[in-house]
């Protein structure tokens, strides 16, 4: 074989990536990525917390449990004017100002939720809410690289691959997988983000390998990004 024969490598990448996402603090509301709760073991627990100011002195009562989309919203306490408590039931004193705390939990399965919190008292009723986000990659064209022999039994060359996430969740790449790599070549990756935000990018890098038996020509390969989903998407 010459020792300057120039090989050509495309690459068809499949790519599947989804999705992280943060606590809300001190809100009624939270936003949680599905990725992010498969990455906990399959669900996760969001505090959601709200205030009301107490209009006259009474006993008030808010809902202990409701359940929505496959979230469950449960009554954890209430605290106020020095006072504090965990049962969802208590006396409030006029223009005083009680937080009130709640625990949602979010299995993997579950989907946007929300539920109210009404009972007695109407100034301590609120709308608690969970929005489930997920991932979405952007289009990847077609990748092509080129081998050039200097000299050796065989050349590597570098390929950096843009993927990027155009959804609102956070993607959790886990791995990359190769298939119908020609006799004479190995595939191989580095450098795979382990997160990529909602709206943003991150580039994992191909390694391709050419054993100096290959003859010139253009040959065809797929690489296929995972997330920690099993998600997939093909690009051709």
């Amino acid at each position: 074989m010459d020792k300057r024969t120039l090989v050509t490598v495309a690459v068809a990448l499949l790519v599947g990536l989804h999705g992280v996402a943060g606590t809300a603090m001190a809100d009624p509301s939270a936003t949680v990525s599905r990725a992010a709760i498969a990455d906990s073991g399959g669900s996760v627990t969001e505090t959601l917390t709200y205030e009301f100011t107490a209009d006259a002195n009474e006993t008030v009562t808010v809902s202990g449990q409701m359940s929505d989309n496959g979230v469950t919203f449960a009554f954890v306490s209430w605290q106020g004017g020095g006072q504090s408590g965990s049962s969802s039931s208590w006396e409030v004193r006029a223009g005083t100002t009680y937080e009130v705390t709640y625990e949602a939990t979010v299995p993997e399965s579950a989907g946007d939720a929300s539920a109210s919190t009404a009972g007695f008292g109407s100034v301590a009723q609120e709308e608690l809410s969970i929005n489930v986000v997920e991932p979405e990659f952007d289009f990847i064209s077609d990748q092509q690289t080129d081998l050039v022999f200097e000299s050796g039994s065989q050349t590597t060359t570098e390929l950096d691959v843009d993927i990027s996430n155009t959804g609102a969740g956070a993607m959790l790449p886990s791995d990359v997988s190769f298939s119908g790599v020609p006799d004479g070549f190995s595939a191989d990756y580095s450098g795979l983000p382990s997160e990529i935000s909602g709206g943003s990018s991150g580039t994992v890098t191909l390694e391709v390998t050419a054993q100096d038996s290959v003859s010139e020509g253009t040959y065809t390969f797929e690489a296929t990004v995972e997330d920690n989903l099993g998600n997939t998407e093909s690009f051709a």
